[in-house]
């Protein structure tokens, strides 16, 4: 979908459809800018985001989308036409997308001043209002680096995006809302069990009603899948019930959330049970909220 050379390395990570001849799929492409690097292609890429569009028939690519600006080279680059970029230059990708019609598109991304992420990462967002789009930015703590977005839900005017970010050497729960006019970033849940938490999955109902899954803990740490309801304002926990013979472990919980009503939501992820012959196996589950 994305090209043929000089692209070297590509990924989707998000799509949203309205409709079964509109979908966007949004994510990222490594592009080789220098094809005679003496220290081989790997040494001479930078990660640009793409988005393609699908209008029933066939994925086409889009150009032109504002990226932020460019550290290393003192302006903005545009998506599908990046500029004089240094081989360690800035990178930029999509990981989500969201549309709550056709008219009306979010997608959130990261960007960098390197494409190894030696520096700290920033979230941005471009915003499609149905003639063209437009550049945002994403409010983080002061302290905060490797920010990410994994998932993110839109309804009406209002979307939710979750994700993680890296404070003082470990994981912190993001969550940032979009309202008509700006991005706003919101206190999860003052749980102890949210201190940590990795969020990887949302679901909006209504533009004050979603559902927020991932799983407890931090890298390293034992970990749970949660279930948070978000309803005007307030974060609401739910029981969630792992399969029989499931033990916490790193990666346990959930990893997506999708809801067919404002009272209906399914949530699927995975866990790990005790196997006598290799330790430990991973499977998959699913759970009604």
């Amino acid at each position: 979908m994305i090209g043929p050379a000089p692209y070297y390395n590509d990924g989707l990570d998000g799509v949203s459809c309205t409709s079964g001849r509109n979908c966007l799929a949004v994510g990222w492409t490594d592009l080789v800018l220098n094809l005679d690097c003496p220290a081989g292609y790997a040494h001479c890429l930078t990660i640009v985001a793409v988005v393609e569009r699908w209008n029933g028939h066939v994925w086409q690519a889009l150009s032109g989308m504002p990226m932020p600006a460019a550290p290393t080279t003192g302006g903005p680059v545009r998506s599908g036409r990046p500029g004089p970029i240094a081989s360690d230059g800035p990178y930029t990708k999509f990981s989500a997308v969201s549309c709550a019609t056709r008219d009306s598109c979010e997608a959130v991304g990261q960007w960098g001043s390197d494409r190894s992420h030696s520096t700290a990462d920033s979230l941005f967002a471009d915003r499609w209002n149905g003639s063209e789009w437009r550049l945002q930015s994403l409010p983080l703590p002061e302290n905060a680096s490797d920010a990410v977005v994994d998932a993110m839900s839109c309804r009406r005017a209002s979307c939710l995006a979750v994700g993680s970010y890296t404070a003082s050497g470990h994981s912190q729960p993001l969550v940032e809302r979009w309202t008509p006019d700006h991005w706003t970033r919101l206190a999860f849940s003052a749980r102890k069990q949210a201190a940590h938490a990795v969020l990887t999955g949302v679901a909006c109902g209504t533009a004050w009603g979603c559902e927020v899954v991932g799983r407890t803990g931090g890298s390293g740490s034992t970990q749970n899948p949660l279930a948070v309801a978000w309803r005007n304002g307030r974060w609401t926990w739910q029981p969630v019930q792992t399969p029989p013979g499931s033990r916490a472990r790193h990666g346990t919980g959930f990893v997506a959330v999708a809801c067919g009503s404002a009272r209906s939501c399914y949530a699927v992820g995975d866990y790990h049970k005790r196997n006598p012959l290799t330790g430990f196996d991973a499977s998959w589950f699913t759970e009604r909220l």
